[in-house]
């Protein structure tokens, strides 16, 4: 198991800084669907980012923590940013419609990958006014 938390601007300057990290420990500890979770991770950081950047203006000095629980069978992602939480709409457009109704939409992708990728997704805002995301993708016993 690897545990693991970066914390760094909301900006687009850090996706690639996250990605690299958050690849290299699935692939770390041979999780099978690493390119996958790694897929869902990408999307929920840049979503975070973009939130941050709205909700705070172009030059805060706002930061996005990511935790990563890491095992062979089960890979847990724990993001935590300040851009005001997932807007309803968004949160049942992603969770009731499918590809179809999607795919040609400006907005609205990244979470249908995300619900398409891992096992479970939650949401809420924490007590701190912080918005948490929660991915979690297992590997089924029967696999």
């Amino acid at each position: 198991m690897i545990e693991v938390e970066i914390e760094c601007k909301a900006d687009a300057n850090s996706i690639e800084f996250i990605d690299e990290k958050l690849y290299e420990i699935m692939e770390q500890v041979k999780f099978p669907y690493y390119k996958e979770m790694h897929f869902a991770a990408h999307e929920a950081v840049i979503n975070s980012i973009e939130a941050t950047e709205k909700h705070c203006g172009k030059n805060h000095h706002e930061n996005i923590k990511i935790k990563m629980i890491a095992h062979k069978k089960k890979i847990e992602i724990v993001i935590r940013d300040k851009g005001g939480g997932l807007k309803e709409k968004v949160v049942n457009l992603s969770f009731n419609e499918g590809f179809d109704d999607i795919v040609w939409n400006e907005r609205g992708r990244g979470m249908l990958f995300i619900k398409h990728f891992v096992d479970i997704f939650t949401y809420y805002i924490d007590t701190n006014g912080d918005a948490v995301y929660r991915l979690i993708k297992e590997v089924r016993e029967d696999e």
